[in-house]
């Protein structure tokens, strides 16, 4: 599998090479090489660490807040189906609204950095509520019977029933809401022209038609979003997750 991404990797690259030479035009598709040079420079620079840091905190902070909501509000609709009547238009409602319409009331009501927070709650929120809940229901019969013959004190059956439950679906939802919180995060700092961060930067490249870095700006999200992943691939022994 790693092999094929590789290979995939490589031929894009040669085709973005290749189209590059027949458009001979760098405002419109630089040469991988200029992105390249790009990135290198990148590194060297020490304002480079201190954005793509500002806006992973951001990222975290709507990240946190979700799980402290979604987690709670999850496990009450997946043990109580009066909690799931209540939530379930709240949730669709959330699923419903536009992440741009997010974007545009939060940043008047918030502010640009706050409304960068709450867009990514609002797009991770319903990812971990609805896995939370639907982690509660499938639990398997048995040990629904078991509790109801052997009734223990809540806290003893969240830590020996319920969270073995949820653990596996918290984990599903960090692996895919990671990846989509980031980019609803970086068009959020596009929109709402924050200070400081990656989507200022795309934002800033776009007004003085730098494709470089744009493309540079790109790359580097996908490979955060990849190392992302492999690091939650690496602590999923934590998640209870089997291979």
């Amino acid at each position: 599998m790693k092999k094929r991404s590789v290979l995939i990797s490589v031929l894009l690259v040669i085709l973005w090479y290749f189209l590059s030479r027949i458009v001979q035009n760098e405002f419109i598709l630089p040469r991988p090489d200029v992105v390249m040079r790009r990135m290198v420079f990148d590194i060297a620079d020490s304002n480079f660490y201190y954005i793509v840091f500002t806006s992973l905190l951001r990222l975290l902070k709507g990240i946190i807040v979700s799980l402290i909501i979604g987690i709670p509000l999850g496990l009450a609709a997946g043990l109580s189906d009066k909690v799931s009547d209540y939530m379930q238009p709240i949730n669709a409602i959330i699923k419903a609204v536009p992440n741009m319409s997010y974007m545009i009331i939060l940043l008047i009501w918030v502010g640009a950095e706050n409304s960068v927070i709450f867009v990514s709650f609002f797009v991770l929120f319903p990812l971990v509520f609805t896995n939370v809940q639907m982690g509660i229901k499938q639990m398997e019969q048995s040990l629904k019977n078991a509790l109801r013959v052997y009734p223990a004190p809540f806290l003893t059956r969240l830590k020996g029933v319920y969270m073995p439950q949820i653990l596996p679906q918290i984990y599903s939802s960090l692996k895919v809401g990671c990846g989509l919180g980031l980019r609803v995060c970086i068009m959020a700092e596009v929109l709402s022209q924050v200070k400081v961060g990656v989507g200022k930067q795309i934002y800033f490249a776009r007004n003085i038609l730098d494709m470089s870095a744009i493309f540079s700006w790109t790359i580097w999200m996908i490979l955060l979003s990849i190392a992302m992943e492999v690091i939650l691939e690496k602590l999923k022994f934590l998640f209870k997750v089997k291979d």
